[in-house]
């Protein structure tokens, strides 16, 4: 495990915190693809019913099977309106058509501008609200 600013989180280590904060029942390749597409982090329910989504954004071309708050809507909606936090999305002032994306804390005082965009922003808002200003994940989330 290392310790990262939550500030630099994306990806899938970003919606592997998240995943944490929730406490989804999670697995290391639970399948044995090891380093492949498929191997990784996977919320893995066992029960009846349960599901067992791939941690990490996919293409806009896949269909279903994984966990990403960072750039699922689906996901990330039933946790903006669980926290705390507020959103926006700001022009870049550049007139390129781009936009930042911005999330607060204000019970936990933090602050996210990125312009990996307003969801990756608000994932970031609530794990510092959760965690605070630094986290511990698995190495191998590093890239």
């Amino acid at each position: 495990m290392v310790e990262v600013e939550v500030g630099t989180l994306i990806g899938r280590a970003l919606d592997y915190v998240i995943a944490t904060i929730e406490e989804l029942p999670i697995q290391h390749d639970p399948m044995g693809f090891c380093d492949t597409a498929n191997g990784g982090y996977w919320v893995w329910d066992k029960r009846p019913g349960g599901k067992m989504l791939q941690i990490g954004p996919k293409p806009a071309s896949h269909n279903g099977g994984y966990y990403s708050p960072s750039t699922r809507w689906d996901q990330l909606g039933p946790l903006v309106m669980k926290y705390p936090i507020v959103m926006g999305n700001h022009e870049s002032g550049k007139e390129d058509g781009k936009f930042w994306g911005s999330a607060h804390c204000f019970h936990g005082g933090t602050e996210f501008d990125t312009y990996d965009g307003v969801m990756v922003a608000a994932c970031r808002a609530i794990v510092a609200y959760k965690k605070g200003p630094t986290v511990k994940i698995p190495r191998s989330l590093l890239h």
